[in-house]
């Protein structure tokens, strides 16, 4: 994909456009969170990192989650990160649509230890503990999870990683209180390619009444020579009979620019000795390999039924209409737009989200997302348009990221500066103003000219996120100066007027 796909496409899409991290996505039945970090298969969201335009990622030391109500944000929860060894510095966006979250923990990081705290009357209570371990290649070796009872860390679970050659071993035990000790749960053996992918995994249980492993289901991968799984068998162990059965399977196919084309799911007929199709989708693409479309279907026969198609697609990809295809009606109507704001290709600063009415596009929600020096998240809030405001939905959550060398001390309420972001930049007849205030406070806004002209000025009080949509359609042709000053933050920047 050589796109940044806004939200609500996004998350519609997650999981149906990486080209090559399957295994980690199709298989629930096994410990796939477990070793997603360690397989080689990439993916790919559309989302473009920092790290593909030439910068080196920053370790994120924390996050913080803050949750809708009321109209304002309030705390919600926290987690702060520690590393060695030059690990670190992973893209965090991945790990957002990823999820894999404990609390508000980033699971996916490469951190020694990670702790996440709850904010709950007015105050942080420890809440999720992680400690890794790593080899001298930064091979993952264990993953200790605990969980705050009693005014203590109490051990919950235990993943062991064990390599030899092309084979990864790992196990998973559980902390039993009444022994004091770990008591095995489950087990996957991996089987690496000489291409360095997992082409086989076998998962075994432990049976704590016979008190030894036994069989629960196994996976194939198959991948073509451009390293692209194709697919992935599964079977299940029939303890009755003492032999595997053959289950389901997902089959996958790609475009020549390696954007997943197809993924089908079906389910083996033991009678008829054949697979038969459950469900899946396909996704169209133009000729430049942008997305325009999924369809999904469902078996016997290839049959539609509701579905998404993007309709309209500019050439920066600002902006993506959908449509739904209705098996009830028979017919495609028109359900969403999302139109992207860019501070450069790939940083997308602002996302609209609108719905058809029927017969015109109404707003519905908007994001706004601020970045570092090194274009890394660092802040992303959302708003819902209702009664002709936008305000902040209870089901929201603003989440803030903070990183190596954006400031100097961490503690499990995290503070930083002042943030601004302006755009369009040059402007025609509207600005966008979006602050992030470390604090409540007023401030004065003034806009001059390159001769010192007050062109416009105002006094405001923000807590939080401060968003204003700044009319600018009697300024002239030129260049113009913005002076942000509050009681303790100050922030100045210029802009183009260019119609």
């Amino acid at each position: 994909m050589k796109i940044f796909i806004p939200f609500f496409i996004l998350i519609l899409f997650i999981g149906f456009n990486s080209n090559k991290a399957l295994a980690q996505w199709s298989n629930a039945g096994f410990n796939s969170l477990k070793i997603d970090s360690l397989m080689s298969i990439g993916s790919s969201t559309g989302v473009n990192s920092s790290a593909k335009r030439g910068k080196k990622l920053l370790p994120v030391l924390a996050n913080s989650f803050w949750r809708g109500s009321g109209n304002v944000y309030v705390k919600s929860d926290s987690a702060i990160y520690s590393y060695s060894n030059g690990r670190g510095g992973e893209n965090i966006f991945q790990n957002v649509l990823i999820g894999n979250i404990y609390g508000c923990l980033f699971d996916g990081l490469r951190f020694d230890e990670a702790s996440s705290w709850e904010y709950i009357n007015q105050g942080y209570v420890p809440n999720n503990h992680i400690v890794k371990t790593w080899d001298a290649q930064n091979r993952l070796l264990s993953h200790t999870y605990q969980e705050w009872k009693n005014s203590e860390w109490v051990n919950y679970e235990r993943t062991l990683y064990n390599y030899s050659n092309h084979m990864l071993i790992v196990s998973t035990d559980y902390w039993n209180t009444s022994s004091q000790s770990y008591i095995p749960s489950s087990k996957d053996s991996c089987t690496y390619n000489l291409s360095n992918q997992i082409e086989f995994i076998q998962e075994l249980w432990w049976d704590n009444t016979a008190l030894k492993w036994t069989n629960y289901n196994r996976n194939f991968y198959t991948f073509d020579n451009r390293g692209n799984c194709i697919e992935n068998i599964t079977q299940k162990w029939n303890a009755t009979n003492s032999d595997w059965e053959t289950s389901y399977k997902y089959a996958y196919s790609y475009n020549d620019s390696n954007d997943m084309s197809s993924r089908m799911f079906y389910n083996w007929d033991d009678f008829a000795k054949k697979w038969i199709l459950y469900m899946g989708f396909r996704n169209t693409y133009d000729a430049n390999y942008f997305l325009r479309g999924t369809v999904n279907v469902k078996g016997p026969g290839i049959i539609f039924v509701d579905s998404t198609a993007i309709e309209t697609l500019t050439a920066e990809g600002d902006a993506l209409t959908s449509t739904f295809y209705s098996s009830t009606s028979g017919s495609w109507k028109l359900t969403g737009r999302s139109t992207s704001t860019y501070l450069k290709p790939g940083l997308p600063i602002k996302n609209l989200d609108e719905q058809w009415t029927g017969s015109a596009w109404v707003d519905k929600s908007r994001t706004f997302l601020f970045y570092d020096n090194q274009d890394q998240l660092t802040d992303r809030y959302t708003e819902d348009w209702k009664n002709s405001a936008w305000v902040v939905s209870n089901s929201y959550i603003s989440d803030h990221y903070y990183y190596d060398g954006n400031f100097s001390k961490i503690s499990k309420v995290v503070n930083k500066e002042l943030q601004v972001n302006l755009f369009p930049i040059p402007a025609n007849n509207l600005l966008t103003l979006c602050i992030k205030w470390p604090s409540v406070q007023s401030f004065k806004l003034v806009i001059y000219d390159i001769d010192g002209k007050v062109c416009a000025q105002w006094d405001d009080k923000a807590n939080g996120f401060y968003t204003k949509d700044i009319s600018i359609a009697d300024l002239k042709n030129g260049i113009y100066y913005m002076i942000v000053a509050g009681e303790n933050n100050c922030w100045n920047s210029s802009f183009t007027v260019q119609r």
